[in-house]
């Protein structure tokens, strides 16, 4: 295997576009409107956008499943912290910084189509084994 690029369900195509531009800073790589899809890129992170009708035509198995149902990414950047403020007052944040136990400091947004998103950044090692602690206390 050498790439994986989720591709997800949209309700709307051009909010969904927007999200992942204005508030997380994705670049858009190709938009095919008329089609219903669009490719998006942040550094190696790539995301495929494909709007309800699109993505019946190419899994009719999908035809009436429920956009962002069960969908979460995790994606690992530079700086959780920086992007956290970057996002403030952009969108609503599901679940706000914590660190976690296995050494990854994350918050929670979901995209228009209710996609959710970790985004996180490894912790020190210290903070790391004091959240392990606290999560076996």
């Amino acid at each position: 295997m050498k790439k994986l690029s989720p591709v997800l369900l949209v309700e709307e195509l051009e909010p969904a576009i927007a999200f992942y531009r204005d508030v997380l800073g994705f670049e858009v790589k190709m938009v095919m409107a008329v089609e219903g899809f669009a490719q998006l890129e942040s550094g190696a992170v790539e995301v495929m956008l494909e709007g309800r009708e699109a993505m019946a035509k190419d899994f009719p198995s999908l035809a009436n499943a429920p956009a962002g149902g069960s969908t979460v990414l995790y994606i690992e950047t530079e700086d959780v912290d920086s992007l956290r403020r970057q996002v403030e007052g952009k969108t609503k944040v599901a679940i706000d910084l914590r660190d976690q136990p296995y050494g990854m400091r994350e918050f929670v947004v979901r995209d228009p189509s209710g996609n959710l998103l970790t985004l996180a950044s490894p912790i020190p090692q210290a903070t790391a084994a004091r959240a392990a602690q606290e999560a076996t206390a």
